[in-house]
């Protein structure tokens, strides 16, 4: 790791509230209040190691250096090649999965602690995957029944048929909104229901073309999925019911379209602003280009399959429809057109408030890397 990356990863990590960086001979510690602490050293050989814990700020680190595609070794203290869990891991789990969730565990109850649970077992298994969706299925549906219980708190019930009787647009309706008559649990209830909704959506529905479906890719990414979430539930549930100051409730928008597009020359792009694919939307799409255009057309899902494999799609535009066979990912794409997209969503304020991307990726980014 060159001198300037590591002083862009500790101003990445000064963003956290509290952060120290203490140096000590060829070893850099770095720590935040909660006793979150990681330390970063050279070895002989040249190469950085990691002193494993998973507490968040250990997440965040590697997070930034898997963004950065910078190398580096982990000391292999917890995680042990296994196939199977045995008792002792499921035990492991156990417990730290009660360490992160120390003041919200009662409130959350056995049942949901059990669904939690799963996840963090998942993590210790050494498998070769191509998707690890699978290992925050349960972290999704804990998260799902969590915020079930905060309406159930205030006499308010979620039937099967999901949150549409309460939520609109990832809001609270007024009617509900003052039925609760707490603004700082609507709020909580909000921040979470829009978590939830960006996560969720992505993964438990498969798109056409089969290929532009959102996977997890790695286990990193399910690891930091599934470890956002716990430190979200335990952060939210400390907030209730005014512990914690939140900032003033923005003022209700409209309902941002699905995609954006802007020409890259006269190549059109077609950008995701939510977690909602733009290829759900095609015929709004088709009627936007129908206008002047006949050819190739890029679409950049980042917003709602992340910085991964099937971030870019391409397919053919005849002047009026889509060429249905036509759509397929691209794995090389020129980083030019990296940079113009780079530069797009930097400044866009969806970009910056998606869950779905790492605060490491959106610092970097902001911070004119090409990504």
């Amino acid at each position: 790791m060159k001198q300037e990356q590591r002083k862009l990863l500790y101003e990445y990590l000064h963003l956290f509230s509290g952060f120290q960086l203490i140096r000590r001979d060829q070893r850099d510690y770095m720590q935040r209040p909660l006793g979150d602490r990681i330390i970063l050293s050279l070895d002989p050989e040249g190469h950085w190691q990691l002193e494993r814990d998973r507490h968040l700020l250990y997440q965040e680190v590697t997070n930034f250096l898997t963004e950065l595609k910078e190398p580096y070794e982990e000391e292999q203290t917890i995680q042990q090649a296994c196939v199977i869990p045995d008792f002792d891991q499921v035990d492991q789990a156990r417990q730290e999965l009660t360490r992160i969730l120390k003041r919200s565990q009662h409130f959350l109850g056995e049942t949901l602690l059990n669904m939690l649970l799963p996840s963090l077992v998942y993590l210790r298994l050494t498998l070769n995957l191509g998707d690890f969706s699978s290992f925050v299925f349960p972290v999704m549906r804990a998260l799902e029944g969590y915020i079930k219980l905060l309406f159930h708190s205030k006499e308010i019930m979620i039937t099967r048929k999901g949150f549409g009787s309460v939520m609109q647009h990832g809001r609270i309706k007024e009617s509900v909104r003052r039925k609760i008559d707490c603004e700082t649990t609507c709020q909580v209830i909000e921040r979470l229901y829009q978590y939830y909704s960006a996560n969720r959506h992505g993964l438990f529905h498969v798109d056409l073309p089969i290929e532009a479906s959102k996977r997890i890719e790695t286990r990193q990414e399910a690891q930091r999925i599934i470890m956002e979430t716990l430190y979200l539930i335990e952060e939210t549930y400390c907030a209730l019911p005014a512990s914690l100051v939140y900032q003033s409730r923005k003022k209700v928008s409209t309902l941002t379209p699905y995609f954006q597009i802007k020409r890259f020359g006269s190549l059109p792009v077609v950008f995701s602003t939510s977690y909602v694919n733009p290829l759900e939307t095609l015929t709004e799409i088709e009627a936007a280009l129908q206008r002047d255009y006949c050819g190739k057309v890029l679409f950049d899902l980042l917003l709602c399959n992340g910085n991964s494999s099937n971030r870019f799609v391409e397919a053919f535009f005849d002047g009026q429809k889509f060429e249905k066979t036509s759509f397929h990912v691209l794995s090389q794409v020129d980083d030019e057109i990296r940079r113009f997209s780079a530069n797009h969503y930097k400044d866009q304020p969806y970009f910056r408030e998606s869950p779905l991307l790492s605060n490491a990726f959106k610092f970097l980014l902001q911070k004119g890397k090409v990504m």
